[in-house]
């Protein structure tokens, strides 16, 4: 294991250890966030879209509800374009370490509906 993932993957037990979590709770979590920051990033997503569920709840009002998946509402943009922003979004480096290369984006023609679904190992 590289010196990166290593510090990560202590910091996550530390964590784990001090929250209702268990570690591959805790790593499902960051993953969530790298995404949603990645998202976030993009210069044609960043202004477009809303991000619900359960990784809102928790981020936003300290409310656990565990999830594995992101929600987004795509507005004010064509649908036709999502799929493509999705896969830029993705590709983008932070210097994080983490690659989304295995993400499965699913949307939904009601309210462009943006689910994206993260497979993770368990240690």
């Amino acid at each position: 294991m590289k010196v990166a993932a290593k510090k990560i993957s202590n910091a996550l037990k530390k964590i784990a250890e001090k929250s209702d979590l268990d570690f591959n709770e805790a790593r499902v979590l960051l993953a969530l966030e790298r995404l949603a920051a990645r998202l976030d990033a993009h210069r044609s997503l960043h202004n477009h879209l809303v991000f619900k569920g359960g990784f809102v709840l928790l981020r936003c009002y300290d409310h656990f509800r565990f999830t594995r998946d992101l929600d987004a509402l795509y507005v004010g943009k064509q649908k036709s374009d999502l799929s493509g922003l999705i896969s830029e979004a993705l590709d983008i480096s932070l210097d994080d370490g983490f690659w989304f290369g295995d993400a499965r984006v699913q949307t939904f023609s009601i309210f462009y509906h943006l689910k994206v679904f993260l497979n993770v190992i368990k240690n």
